[in-house]
């Protein structure tokens, strides 16, 4: 009777052991899942903040080329003005003559 004891305590542990192996499995499979949607998140996080430097340099690009392009306006205006015309007004450009 006591080899049974044994046995039925060998047995429980030998369930118990499989079953822990099982969710010990299971959690390493979620465990690597969430590893790739971590590396997935992280390479657009990247590949954001790729873009938004992109974007900045962009827009630092565009004020400078709208400061020399005002700036180019401004010496033709103070040209025309030197030989003694008056500058179209920037409203009146697009209208037809």
């Amino acid at each position: 009777m006591g080899e049974a004891i044994v046995l039925g305590v060998l047995l429980l542990v030998v369930i118990i052991k499989a079953g822990t192996m099982h969710r010990l499995s299971d959690l390493q499979g979620k465990i690597q899942a969430l590893q790739v949607e971590e590396t997935d998140v992280t390479e657009r996080l990247i590949g954001t903040e790729k873009a938004m430097r992109q974007l900045d340099q962009d827009h630092k690009h565009l004020t400078q080329e709208l400061r020399h392009r005002e700036n180019d306006k401004d010496l033709v205006c103070l040209e025309i003005t030197k030989l003694g015309q008056t500058p179209i007004p920037e409203s009146q450009l697009d209208q037809p003559v």
